[in-house]
C-alpha cells in the first residue's frame, strides 16, 4: 500500500468518526457511563457472576442448589440490565455501527477481488435484515 492509500484510509476514518452513527455510539457510551442506576446494576451483575464462579470452581463442597440459584439470579440480573434504557440504546448504536464496519469490511474485500469499484454491492443493497445469523454472506 503506498501512501496515498494511507492518507485515503485516513481520511475515511475521519469521516467515520464524524459520523452520526458513530457519535451516536459515543453519546451512548457516555450515557452509560455516566447512569448510576445502570452502573450499581453492572456491580451487582459482576458480583452475582462471581459468587457463581466461585460455586463453581468449589469442587470439593459444591451445592447444586446453590449453583442453580446463582445461575438464575445471575440470568435475572443480566435480563434486567439488558432492558435499561441506555443499556439499550448502547446495544443498538454499537449493532448499527458494527453493521456499517461489516459492510466496509465486505466492500473492500469485494475490491481486492476485482469487482470495479462502481458495482461494489453492500448488504443494504440485497435489502439487508440486519440479522447476519439467517444470511449466506454479502
Amino acid at each position: 500500500m503506498n501512501n496515498n492509500n494511507f492518507e485515503k484510509v485516513r481520511e475515511f476514518a475521519k469521516m467515520i468518526q464524524e459520523s452520526a452513527a458513530y457519535m451516536r455510539l459515543q453519546a451512548a457510551i457516555e450515557a452509560n457511563d455516566n447512569d448510576e442506576a445502570l452502573q450499581k446494576k453492572i456491580e451487582e451483575f459482576n458480583e452475582k457472576r462471581e459468587a457463581l464462579q466461585a460455586e463453581f470452581h468449589n469442587y470439593s463442597n459444591r451445592d447444586m442448589d446453590k449453583m442453580n440459584e446463582l445461575e438464575n439470579a445471575v440470568k435475572a440480573c443480566y435480563d434486567e440490565l439488558m432492558e435499561m434504557p441506555t443499556m439499550k440504546e448502547y446495544n443498538e448504536a454499537s449493532g448499527a455501527l458494527n453493521m456499517e464496519c461489516e459492510i466496509v469490511r465486505n466492500m473492500i474485500q469485494q475490491a481486492y477481488q476485482g469487482i470495479n469499484p462502481e458495482e461494489l454491492s453492500s448488504a443494504l443493497d440485497a435489502e439487508c435484515s440486519g440479522d447476519c445469523g439467517t444470511c449466506g454472506g454479502c
